[in-house]
Formats: structure tokens, sequence, C-alpha cells
């Protein structure tokens, strides 16, 4: 085959290629448009069925990643199927097989037969647009939540603190303690002083 006709023929594969996988991106984005959003009163349910499902545990938070165990990259748009009973999220584009083929939720394995068969959760979309960090975060029962970098930069800032602290009451301690030898040599001082005075009067006589 001519070079000619063997580089037309690669750039017509390379062209149709394109319009395949153009058409294949315009479908999925019309069907991850499908996906409905819900109010975080859903997410707020499940917080509190969680909680209530410890069987006799106390716990005060439950630490949730922000982090899709699909792509193991940092969600953009938070995802459950109506199923799901966990509180983690995963990344839409893990809804990216979900047509008319067969599909599990990757964090519960729960089954969803078709696209409207998931959600956005707009409680996790919130945590997203309020972080930044993929740090992961502690959700607690009355459905606050705080991220453990904020956490650990408190604690962080606690410790230094509390180091400043004790260098300042060692070093008042030593101030302290260079006073009292300090009055202890005035002291000192002026008794020799007395007793050269004494001394010299004695020798006067």
């Amino acid at each position: 085959m001519p070079p000619s006709i063997l580089i037309q023929y690669i750039n017509k594969i390379v062209y149709e290629e394109s319009k395949m996988s153009s058409a294949r991106t315009t479908i999925m984005q019309k069907l991850l448009d499908k996906i409905v959003v819900q109010p975080a009163s859903l997410s707020h349910a499940l917080i509190k069925a969680a909680f209530s499902d410890h069987d006799g545990i106390v716990s005060s938070y439950i630490e949730t990643p922000l982090t899709c165990p699909y792509t193991l990259m940092r969600i953009t748009k938070p995802c459950r199927t109506f199923q799901c009973r966990h509180i983690r999220c995963f990344d839409v584009s893990a809804v990216v097989s979900i047509s008319t083929t067969f599909w599990k939720c990757p964090i519960c394995r729960i089954s969803a037969r078709d696209i409207n068969s998931v959600y956005v959760d707009s409680y996790f979309m919130e945590i997203l647009e309020k972080t930044t960090s993929d740090a992961n975060v502690q959700i607690f029962p009355d459905g606050t939540w705080a991220s453990l970098k904020d956490v650990d930069e408190e604690d962080e800032a606690i410790m230094v603190n509390a180091s400043m602290d004790e260098s300042l009451m060692s070093l008042d301690n030593t101030m302290n303690s260079t006073a009292e030898d300090l009055g202890e040599v005035i002291m000192v001082n002026s008794s020799l002083d007395a007793t050269i005075t004494l001394s010299s009067d004695s020798d006067s006589q």
C-alpha cells in the first residue's frame, strides 16, 4: 500500500473514532444530566439511621472519606443509589457504565438497573464546596460535620500554645530564680559593706 493511501486510511480511522467518542460523550452527558439532586434531608435520615445501628455502642461521630472508591480521587459530584444505606458517596464518574448494563454500587455492591436509580447528594455537595483537601470528615449525630484537616490543625495549635505556655513558665521560673540569686548577692554585698565600715570605724578609734 502506497504511503499516501496508508496515511489517508489512518486519518479516516482516527476521524471515525473521534466521532464515536464524541457521540459516546454526548450520550453519557445526557444520561448524567438526568441524575436528580436530592435534598440534604435524605442524608440526615441516613445519618440518624447510622448512629442508631451501633448495637448499643455509642459513637460521637462517623468518619467518612471525600474520595471516591471507584476513581480513588476527590469526589466532584457525590452520588448514591436510592437503595444505598451508607453515608459515604461515590463520584458521578462511577456511574458511566450505567445504561442497559448491570451495575453495582462501588461501596455496598447493591444493584442499580439504570441511571434513575442514582441521585446526587446535596448534603455532601455542600461539604465538598466548603473544603479543599482530601481529608476525611467527621459527621456528628445532629448532621454537623468537621474536616479532619481542621481538627488536626486545631490540635496542632493547642499543642503549640501548650508548648509556648511551658516555655513562658520555664522563662518565668528562670527569671524568678535569677532575681532570688541577685537578691542574695546584694544582701551579701551589703553585709560585706557593713563589715568593712565597722572595721574602718574601729581602726580610726
